[in-house]
């Protein structure tokens, strides 16, 4: 998300260090060549419908409003069209700077999941597909390793679930502190 933020800067707004003749201004705006210019606003639609659908996910919580079930569809339909477009210009092009990802693919299937459950009437809250994403799991793995490797290997289960309770509380008293 970080890199999308600083992509959806530099393309509207230009270098802000010093380095380029007119930073400040668009990159879009500053290139004369046109095939160059929808090569760039291919990206800035892409990378803002990205920022968009994730903006949505990761923030509005468990249930999404019908609103913003549309919004999120839009997001990823957007940058799905973009990088599919930019995968064909350049392939045309001979340059092999645009791969499909399996990823791809299985951002599309969100977004018509989503979309079928927009098209039903009667559906007033449609759950996020934030809901299946595990990047917030991989921390609460990784913390959950460290008490494991102290354990004995004879009764790892329940002496990890022992450790992980008991560090639950003292942080819950930490709190009353």
């Amino acid at each position: 998300m970080l890199f999308l933020r600083f992509l959806v800067r530099l393309i509207r707004y230009g270098a802000t260090d010093g380095q380029t003749a007119r930073p400040g201004v668009s990159h879009i705006d500053s290139t004369e060549d046109e095939s160059r210019k929808k090569l760039l606003q291919a990206m800035l639609d892409g990378a803002c419908g990205l920022v968009q659908a994730f903006h949505v996910m990761n923030r509005r919580g468990l249930w999404l409003t019908r609103d913003d079930a549309g919004k999120f569809c839009r997001g990823f339909d957007i940058f799905a069209a973009s990088y599919s477009f930019l995968a064909l210009k350049l392939h045309e092009q001979g340059l092999c700077r645009f791969h499909l990802e399996p990823s791809l693919h299985l951002l599309k299937h969100m977004s018509l999941r989503v979309k079928t459950l927009l098209n039903k009437e009667g559906c007033k809250r449609i759950l996020s597909p934030a809901c299946f994403l595990c990047e917030s799991s991989e921390d609460f793995v990784g913390r959950v390793a460290r008490l494991t490797r102290r354990c004995s290997a004879r009764a790892t289960c329940s002496r990890t679930v022992q450790r992980y309770l008991i560090k639950v509380l003292a942080d819950w008293r930490d709190l009353d502190a």
